[in-house]
């Protein structure tokens, strides 16, 4: 086997190979008989999916920039054989991924390939007697992805050569990981100036966005009348504004208008929606239409908010104030019309109905919400039908939160630090997450109280703990009770399990990721010679965020998905 064919077998091999060990381990005579083995078992069965790991990871990253897309790749990697990486446009796109240290990657993986050679031979029970791992697992039955076993599988071994199988894989480990590093510091080279023009522009962009963002609150606590519900709850999905960093993009005379998705509805006695959380397209313009009260503010910058996907009526009419933002939002459900929705900086807001023009069902009604808290704890348990994250929704999610945190900083929006327990994705009865629309919610309960921002190295330990989070798959009041460590609910507290956490999975982090957890964590920016912390009124500091953090997660993320 030569090439990069031997990815595709050992990819295709692993598989195999972990579920032979644990049907294993399942049997209880074998058990019996490898009692003493146990641990050792089960740190090669750790190995095994480490070096998988690895290797998805790589592939992913060096065919993002291919015309494949997301669902092509995954599909990919969980086929079997080495068919796959036969194709010309694949093994090109991994040697120019890899560059001169391809081939150190291929002699690699192919000692990976002995050790599962090595191990193949001590199991029994197998459909095919061949040595060779590709004959194996075209012969292998399987069953939706899963390999099934008609024989009793027996692992034979003594304890000294599993102890050299485990120091084996662990070596292949720290190479793949040393050749990724090594990549990775020949790419940073490279993209050094365009970060910098981009991080400038992206500033800019998160500023404006920023500024709507405040008045938006303001409209939505004042909307509804004191005497409407005594509890309302709106929520705003957040978005990465990716567009603002797309350099190749020319500057426009005019700026582009700025976009907001929410949801605002009433809330019963026991805090249940009373009528469904549809979702409105918000979207800032330059100009503000004269109003039906002449009571015009032309000068004033304005907040449409419209039904996603309805037909718009272009017949040129007169908006009118609202007088009640509540009772406007059930009429408009009830009715099932599209209406147009003004904002100025004033926070006040007006409106224009469309008639004739109904709403269209064009998305899924989501009967309940989850935290991202709760979706990575479901994510361990064994048997959960909620899939795992892959690499690209984990760099995804990252990059969607790590800007939003950019956007609203110093707003009502974030009246405390966000982290896995504020953020919520809606789900339906049989646990799908839609991941790609994260939110945030306010409760509108006293509306004359709005509390105060929270602080910038705040915001950004808590955007460390949950980038550590979200690739690991773990919350971080899990990782803290397996640690050991008691209670965590003060800034030192949180920042020192943060560090154990980042020492101790350091290795099985892609380097641009660990560096701007990192970061996060530390608070490692550049700030104005002015400055003797870090504020969110720096502007350098505002910059060097978006050029270590926002840039790296935006460079390694599929444009599909940002």
């Amino acid at each position: 086997m030569s090439g990069f064919e031997v990815v595709g077998v050992v990819l295709g091999a692993i598989p195999l190979v972990l579920s032979a060990l644990n049907a294993c381990k399942s049997t209880k005579k074998t058990i019996r008989l490898i009692r003493k083995k146990d641990v050792l078992l089960d740190q090669l069965i750790q190995s095994l999916r480490e070096q998988e790991f690895f290797i998805q990871t790589d592939i992913c990253l060096a065919l993002k920039k291919t015309d494949l897309t997301e669902t092509d790749i995954i599909d990919m990697l969980n086929d079997t054989g080495f068919n796959m990486f036969q194709r010309p446009e694949i093994t090109d796109a991994l040697r120019d991924h890899m560059g001169a240290a391809s081939t150190f990657y291929t002699a690699t993986v192919a000692e990976c390939e002995k050790i599962l050679q090595d191990i193949v031979v001590r199991i029994s029970g197998l459909v095919s007697t061949s040595q060779a791992l590709s004959t194996l697992i075209e012969n292998q039955p399987s069953k939706d992805g899963q390999f099934e076993f008609t024989k009793r599988i027996r692992f034979s071994i003594r304890s000294d050569e599993l102890k050299a199988q485990i120091r084996s894989l662990d070596d292949a480990t720290k190479k793949l990981t040393h050749l990724r590093e090594t990549g990775a510091e020949r790419q940073q080279h490279v993209t050094t100036k365009p970060t910098s023009r981009t991080a400038r522009r992206l500033t800019a962009a998160f500023n404006s966005v920023n500024s709507h963002a405040q008045i938006l609150f303001s409209a939505v606590s004042r909307g509804p009348l004191p005497a409407c519900h005594s509890h309302h709850e709106v929520r705003l999905f957040l978005q990465t504004r990716s567009s603002a960093m797309n350099t190749k993009t020319p500057r426009r005379l005019n700026t582009p208008p700025v976009n907001f998705t929410i949801s605002f509805f009433p809330l019963s006695v026991d805090l249940h929606p009373l009528t469904l959380p549809e979702r409105y397209a918000v979207e800032a313009l330059d100009d503000q239409p004269n109003t039906a009260e002449e009571s015009p503010v032309v000068s004033q910058t304005t907040v449409p908010i419209e039904i996603p996907n309805s037909r718009q009526n272009k017949s040129v009419r007169l908006p009118q104030q609202v007088a009640d933002l509540c009772r406007l939002m059930q009429r408009v459900h009830s009715s099932k019309i599209s209406i147009q929705l003004y904002l100025s900086r004033r926070a006040e807001f007006l409106y224009m109905d469309a008639p004739g023009t109904l709403l269209k069902a064009t998305e899924t009604a989501y009967p309940s919400t989850i935290t991202l808290k709760d979706m990575l704890s479901q994510m361990q348990q064994q048997g959960s039908p909620m899939p795992r994250l892959t690499v690209y929704q984990k760099l995804a999610l990252s990059l969607r939160i790590a800007s939003s945190i950019l956007q609203l900083h110093s707003t009502p929006w974030l009246e405390a630090p966000l982290t896995s327990s504020s953020i919520r994705f809606m789900c339906d009865a049989v646990s799908f997450v839609h991941i790609p629309q994260p939110f945030i919610v306010r409760r509108l309960a006293d509306q004359s109280h709005v509390a105060p921002s929270c602080s910038a190295k705040s915001s950004l330990l808590e955007l460390g703990i949950i980038l550590l989070e979200i690739w690991h798959v773990k919350s971080f009041d899990q990782y803290a009770s397996e640690a050991g460590e008691g209670k965590h609910d003060t800034y030192g507290a949180r920042y020192e399990i943060a560090k154990h956490w980042l020492d101790s999975g350091d290795e099985i982090m892609l380097p641009f990721f660990l560096e701007l957890v990192t970061r996060c964590v530390e608070g490692t920016f550049a700030i104005d010679s002015t400055s003797l912390t870090l504020t969110w009124s720096d502007l350098t500091f505002r910059r060097s965020l978006c050029e270590y953090v926002m840039q790296p997660l935006w460079e390694n993320c599929p444009h599909t998905l940002r």
